[in-house]
C-alpha cells in the first residue's frame, strides 16, 4: 500500500502533462504573432497640396514566413509593400498621402493590410488622419 502512494502523485503528474501536450499547450502558439506596434497615425495640421509621409513597422514574431500586401482605401494614398516578411524579422509599410484638392478640415485615410502564412489569411487596419488647413 505504501509503493502506491508513492508512485501515485508521479503517475498523476506525467498524465497531467501528456494531457496538456495532447491539449496542444506546448505547440506553436504563436503562429499568427504578426505585431504592428502602430496602427494609427496623426499627422496633425497639415497645409493642403503637402505630402504626408509614415512608416508603420510590422514584426513578424512566428516562426514562418508571412506575405504582407497593403491596399489603400483610396486614391491619394500611396504604399510600399515589404513582400515576404521572414520568421522572426521586421519589415515596414510606407505610407504616402497627397493633400493637394483636399478641402479644409479633419480627413482620415484607412489601409488594408493583408497577411498570410502557409495556413491562413488575415487583416489588420492601419490609419492616417490629419487637418487640412
Amino acid at each position: 500500500m505504501s509503493n502506491v502512494r508513492v508512485y501515485l502523485p508521479t503517475v498523476l503528474i506525467l498524465f497531467g502533462i501528456l494531457c496538456l501536450i495532447a491539449a496542444g499547450i506546448g505547440a506553436d502558439q504563436s503562429r499568427h504573432d504578426v505585431r504592428f506596434p502602430q496602427s494609427s497615425y496623426n499627422a496633425g495640421r497639415v497645409s493642403s497640396g503637402k505630402w504626408i509621409r509614415h512608416v508603420f513597422q510590422i514584426k513578424n514574431l512566428t516562426l514562418h514566413q508571412i506575405t504582407v500586401e497593403a491596399l489603400p482605401e483610396c486614391g491619394c494614398t500611396t504604399l510600399t509593400n515589404p513582400g515576404p516578411v521572414k520568421a522572426m524579422r521586421t519589415a515596414t509599410v510606407g505610407a504616402y498621402v497627397d493633400t493637394s484638392g483636399m478641402e479644409k478640415g479633419y480627413h482620415s485615410t484607412e489601409i488594408d493590410v493583408g497577411l498570410s502564412d502557409s495556413s491562413r489569411t488575415w487583416c489588420k487596419k492601419l490609419y492616417i488622419s490629419f487637418e487640412s488647413e
